[in-house]
């Protein structure tokens, strides 16, 4: 079995999903906005050194639905919880019926939490995507090296179960 960490490659919580899964070996991929577009203006590493592709729209929202549907599983990290873009990603989590887990940065279980929450699908003989957002850095400060921390714990851990 085979991981593929995807994100839709915006700075924070997206970019430490795929900056952590480089770190511990794992593909990545996903989908980002036309241009590679994030808070900061285009970013091409997203496709070059985490194989992302873009979409056909500038904006946000075609991107989180397609990362969503993609992925077998969803990790949200939302330090704001009620944000536009958490509640958007729930709700295609919903429409889309994929299971998801939100968590807080600051969450001192987080590990535990989101290894108990990939375990029941590891073991398979399928390749397994796990869509990794949440809030960008400029609407959390700090999320993205928090997220990170977390993310290269969990991989770890679960890196095992995999192979």
């Amino acid at each position: 079995m085979a991981i593929l960490i995807i994100s839709g490659g915006q700075t924070g919580a997206d970019m430490a999903g795929l900056m952590a899964a480089k770190e511990v070996g794992f593909n990545t991929g996903g989908f980002a906005p036309k241009g590679f577009k994030t808070e900061l203006g285009s970013n091409l590493m997203l496709k070059s050194q985490y194989h992302l592709k873009e979409t056909s729209s500038s904006g946000y929202t075609i991107r989180t639905r397609m990362n969503v549907e993609w992925a077998d599983i969803n990790i949200l990290f939302s330090d704001d919880s009620k944000s536009k873009g958490t509640l958007f990603t729930i709700s295609c989590c919903k429409k889309a019926n994929k299971p998801y887990l939100l968590l807080s940065s600051f969450d001192t279980n987080a590990v535990q939490s989101i290894v108990a929450f990939i375990k029941p699908y590891t073991g398979f003989n399928k390749d397994f995507i796990i869509n990794i957002a949440g809030n960008r850095a400029s609407k959390a400060p700090g999320i993205q090296d928090r997220v990170f921390s977390i993310l290269v714990d969990v991989f770890k851990e679960i890196k095992p179960l995999c192979q």
